[in-house]
């Protein structure tokens, strides 16, 4: 039997013009710059001498795009930074919003830590605005991982904190879900939300029932990512059984999470079309309790089955690693 694990990947940073609305203009004040363009000639000088190592197409309040080359560890940090507004001085935030308990912590300490890095070496500077570094932690220690609850509480704190300007978060796409449509309504325009891990398809493009749409409440698109999504990788993943392992049969497995079932959907109808047979119901197959200690019985009923293949749509840290030890 062959199991399949798919790995988020990059891609590119592609803004879709007009991605940040405007501030609305009906200020007693003094007008300000809006969300996008606030700093974006300065920030777009600031950008035009990071290594090249991968490309970052900015996209601010015209239809112009600006490419510039950006580092890929810190593209989504400096991207916000660049298309995003000002308060009522010189000091701006940018922020992360990434699980930093249980199992995922290094991953996302890690993140935190580029982000500053480069920060600190431009002088926590992006033109002539002074930015300042904030983490949210979206994970509780009972649960080990995201939470819902955490993810409300945390949108509404971005919400609140009026020197915030831009988002790079969330790690994990259910949580994104449930920020995005909150900062979208920021009362002083939506605020920019760039996700360096998010894969989720429906929340740029129609996927399931109200996608995307129901996540950008005022009709403006406040939200982008720099990876692939899963029905992509979904579907790769079964041309490569299909076409490469001559696999015929499969049982396909998801962690109950947004990711992996949407990736294990994408991967399900994809299969179907290469003419491997699905062995499983639904579509995307069959969930895994990630709290259980031995899936021997779940892989004995699986075995009886004999599938060529066992795919697993979902993330190591929903005790994947005990799910591939069980396998008989």
């Amino acid at each position: 039997t062959t199991i399949i694990g798919i790995p988020m990947s990059s891609a590119s940073l592609n803004f879709t013009p007009g991605l940040v609305p405007r501030r609305s203009s009906s200020m007693t004040e003094m007008p300000r710059p809006s969300r996008s363009e606030a700093i974006f000639s300065a920030a777009s000088k600031s950008v035009s001498s990071l290594p090249a190592t991968t490309t970052c197409t900015l996209a601010g309040a015209t239809s112009t795009g600006h490419e510039r080359p950006i580092s890929s560890c810190v593209c989504s940090a400096i991207a916000a930074t660049a298309l995003t507004g000002c308060s009522s001085s010189n000091k701006l935030i940018i922020s992360t919003d990434l699980p930093l308990q249980g199992s995922a912590f290094d991953s996302n300490d890690s993140t935190n830590k580029a982000i500053q890095l480069y920060l600190e070496q431009q002088g926590y500077k992006a033109g002539t605005y002074e930015i300042a570094f904030k983490s949210y932690d979206n994970a509780t220690a009972a649960k080990g991982s995201w939470d819902d609850a955490k993810c409300a509480a945390n949108a509404q704190d971005h919400v609140a904190n009026k020197k915030e300007v831009a988002i790079m978060g969330t790690y994990n796409s259910g949580c994104a879900k449930i920020i995005a449509p909150v900062v979208n309504q920021a009362p002083d325009g939506p605020m920019l939300m760039i996700s360096n891990a998010n894969t989720n398809p429906g929340l740029t493009k129609k996927w399931n029932e109200g996608e995307p749409e129901k996540y950008f409440p005022t009709g403006n698109r406040s939200y982008a990512r720099v990876c692939t999504t899963d029905d992509n990788q979904g579907a790769a993943a079964a041309q490569f059984a299909a076409q490469d392992l001559k696999v015929k049969s499969v049982y396909v497995l998801n962690d109950t999470e947004t990711y992996g079932q949407g990736v294990a959907q994408a991967f399900t109808t994809e299969a179907k079309k290469q003419g491997i047979k699905v062995l499983s119901s639904g579509a995307y197959g069959e969930g895994w309790d990630k709290k259980q200690s031995d899936y021997s019985a779940l892989f004995t009923k699986i075995k009886a089955l004999k599938p060529d293949m066992v795919y697993f749509g979902g993330i190591f840290d929903n005790n994947g690693g005990q799910l591939t030890k069980d396998k008989v």
